[in-house]
């Protein structure tokens, strides 16, 4: 058992983990169906809704779940190729992103909600529950939300998010982390010593997430990789200046998502390094809460067996 992820435990989704049997359906086709009513307006931008069928909403939420940590696993697994080009390091941190972004989603999700893009098939459902109370509201429009979840009151509520997908997915994980940390300290039910080794693995987190111009938007790994992607920096590219003294360094790291991330540790200079230290924290993060959820199911039939617990034997 992972110390830190019994730690988050009680910031979990409520019911999350008795999520059993094989959840078919995505969230944003459960948004499709329209199982839910319109009961207020919080914010210029956020409304909350009454759904009349939670448990098909939270099954919608696992199977997301089950598909962002698929999707980061196998982006992780593998890294580097053994068809990469000799001394090659540049797929290797892009797919070391993309599976700490999907890790994000994964967590996010977990932790009771969700940056989504929604489309005008999503945002017609919502609109016209809104329109059978409030006929003269202004119309939602397709884009960016935060999406969560409230299985207390059998309601979620929805927010547009000004940013694009990736700034806003790494914002909002951001936050919600940055709480996390201080969080867990004044939980009652954690020990004072994993609690504190929890809170001081999360801040080293954010410290990364906030390098350089990224103080308030905890983006700095997304916009490593758009340098990387789009500028071909950090001598990742051919022909890999320079790049021996990092490479080694920076395979040893990237197999160290497998491990409890509160064993981790690695360089932070040159900044590639950091940049994976950072996506290696976030799947290895994830990793550990994964097991945790699947192992409280107390039917043994977690939703996680129907695809990311098979996948994961294939990764170890």
């Amino acid at each position: 058992m992972s110390v830190s992820s019994e730690v988050l435990r009680p910031f979990w989704l409520t019911g999350i983990s008795e999520i059993s049997g094989k959840a078919i359906s995505p969230f944003k086709g459960w948004l499709t169906e329209g199982q839910f009513i319109f009961l207020e307006k919080k914010a210029p931008e956020e409304f909350v809704f009454l759904c009349t069928h939670f448990n098909e909403m939270m099954r919608a939420q696992a199977h997301d779940i089950n598909k962002f940590s698929m999707a980061s696993l196998e982006s992780i697994h593998g890294i580097p190729s053994s068809l990469d080009v000799a001394r090659s390091a540049a797929w290797t941190s892009i797919r070391a992103y993309y599976a700490a972004f999907f890790s994000t989603h994964a967590l996010s999700r977990i932790l009771g909600y969700a940056i989504s893009q929604l489309d005008n098939s999503h945002i017609l459902k919502l609109n016209e529950a809104i329109s059978l109370v409030d006929s003269n509201h202004t119309k939602l429009e397709a884009g960016l939300y935060r999406l969560e979840l409230f299985p207390v009151e059998n309601t979620f509520s929805i927010k547009k998010i000004k940013k694009n997908s990736h700034e806003g997915t790494w914002n909002e994980f951001g936050i919600t982390v940055e709480k996390l940390s201080k969080d867990i300290l004044l939980n009652e039910s954690n020990s004072t010593v994993e609690a504190q080794n929890t809170s001081i693995m999360l801040g080293n987190l954010l410290e990364i997430f906030k390098t350089d111009h990224c103080q308030s938007g905890y983006n700095w790994l997304s916009y490593i990789r758009n340098q990387i992607n789009y500028q071909l920096t950090d001598n990742v590219w051919y022909p890999h200046e320079g790049s021996s003294k990092f490479r080694a360094k920076m395979n040893a790291c990237i197999a160290l998502w497998r491990k409890d991330p509160l064993e981790l540790d690695g360089d932070n200079t040159p900044r590639i390094l950091k940049f994976t230290k950072a996506c290696v924290l976030t799947v290895a993060l994830m990793r550990v809460t994964l097991l945790e959820i699947k192992k409280r199911n107390s039917l043994n039939d977690s939703f996680l067996n129907y695809g990311t617990s098979q996948l994961l034997s294939q990764c170890l």
